[in-house]
């Protein structure tokens, strides 16, 4: 990375393969249950769906990737977690990349913009593709 100097060794910094994204998804994961929302950005120009939350657009996956799923599931095991709201950017092949988990994140906007029981959840909420 040729635009990466020394001024960053100042303090701590995450960086990420910029992906040529479709669309985002928050899966939020309750126990065994998982939540999908299809986050679409009304705006080309931008990357990051949290910097024009008027413009977005909120869509149920009813199924996900079986790797994921799995991925989702390891995951949260090895970090001894009964919840998490991850986000994921989906490329124009439809490979999911993960971006980061919360293991306090926000997701009653998410029920409220698709209705999806998240606060109610009773076994699987999605499908494995």
């Amino acid at each position: 990375m040729t635009d990466i100097d020394e001024s960053v060794e100042v303090t701590a910094h995450m960086f990420q393969q910029r992906v040529a994204k479709q669309y985002d998804v928050r899966l939020t994961a309750v126990d065994q249950s998982h939540f999908a929302t299809r986050i679409d950005i009304g705006r080309a120009d931008l990357v990051d769906w949290r910097s024009d939350y008027a413009g977005l657009t909120y869509t149920v996956l009813p199924n996900i990737p079986r790797e994921v799923d799995t991925g989702v599931r390891e995951l949260l095991r090895r970090l001894s977690l009964r919840y998490a709201a991850i986000d994921f950017a989906v490329a124009a092949d439809d490979a999911w990349y993960f971006l980061d988990l919360n293991a306090n994140g926000q997701w009653a906007w998410l029920q409220d913009a698709t209705g999806q029981a998240i606060s109610r959840h009773r076994g699987r909420a999605c499908r494995c593709q």
